[in-house]
């Protein structure tokens, strides 16, 4: 990946101009980057940069189709690409734009997160471990910033960081966040669902059953939890994430939902040591 310099080399991390670490290190303009050389599902992430800019467009079908294209280019079925960890910020920035409707804010936050799930991603065979890295680097650097966002910002925000956080139990402790804040309207069996997911240690059984019971997102997790961890390691972070995807949204979304999750479910979860698409 070539870096171009037309201008003098200035990197901070997305909002408030402080310097970023060496690991996290991008370009503040997508200008800044050769895409030519940049690696995304189908070839050369040439189409990347305006895809990004579509993202600030007034015609919500263009937001749409731009954000449909960056999920098949950085996150195809999964699978991760160079272009993937250099388009976080860019995708972040647009994610937070004041303007951008709900829906659209939702499914950027959703790609960001999906794209920073490191060895849950369906990488084996298609794309080196070291970009898996980078894209988990790259996302894990934003949860400090999207944390911050979530305390003032929108329920989508509340959401994805809560998903996040379960990606990064550790790093979350550190914050001192009273995870509570992030989930005011949530039942209490789902509040204490996602607690146990931000904090890495496992709920009990009359938890999942008082969940599973009112929460028909989350009615695979049984099976999820049951299979041994270094067969099916999406088990922790999809129990988290379709849990804290479901505070907040609206009734018609939640069911939308709960379509998607029917037809995959139906196909049993995924194994992804295994080299092969879903």
């Amino acid at each position: 990946m070539r870096v171009l310099h037309r201008r003098p080399a200035t990197f901070a991390e997305p909002f408030g101009g402080r310097p970023a670490s060496p690991a996290t290190m991008q370009p503040m303009s997508d200008e800044d980057i050769d895409w030519s050389t940049v690696k995304a599902c189908c070839g050369p992430a040439t189409s990347i940069p305006s895809l990004l800019r579509d993202l600030a467009s007034a015609q919500p079908s263009q937001r749409s189709h731009a954000i449909s294209e960056l999920w098949g280019c950085l996150c195809h079925q999964g699978t991760v690409y160079e272009a993937s960890a250099l388009a976080v910020p860019f995708l972040f920035t647009a994610a937070k734009s004041l303007e951008l409707p709900s829906a659209e804010r939702d499914q950027l936050l959703a790609l960001i997160v999906h794209i920073g799930l490191g060895e849950d991603t369906t990488w084996r065979g298609y794309t080196s471990w070291e970009v898996v890295q980078a894209c988990a680097v790259a996302v894990k650097a934003l949860l400090p910033d999207l944390a911050a966002w979530a305390l003032v910002g929108p329920p989508e925000a509340r959401r994805w960081t809560l998903a996040l956080a379960a990606q990064h139990p550790n790093d979350w402790a550190s914050f001192g966040i009273d995870t509570n804040q992030l989930m005011p309207n949530a039942d209490p069996a789902t509040a204490e669902l996602v607690r146990h997911a931000v904090a890495g240690t496992a709920p009990g059984e009359g938890v999942i059953d008082a969940v599973l019971a009112s929460n028909a997102d989350l009615r695979d997790y049984r099976r999820y939890a049951a299979l041994p961890r270094n067969r099916v390691r999406s088990a922790p972070s999809e129990c988290s994430s379709r849990t804290s995807a479901s505070i907040g949204r609206p009734e018609q979304d939640r069911s939308d939902s709960r379509n998607d999750s029917n037809d995959s479910a139906s196909e049993g979860p995924r194994d992804t040591t295994q080299g092969n698409h879903p």
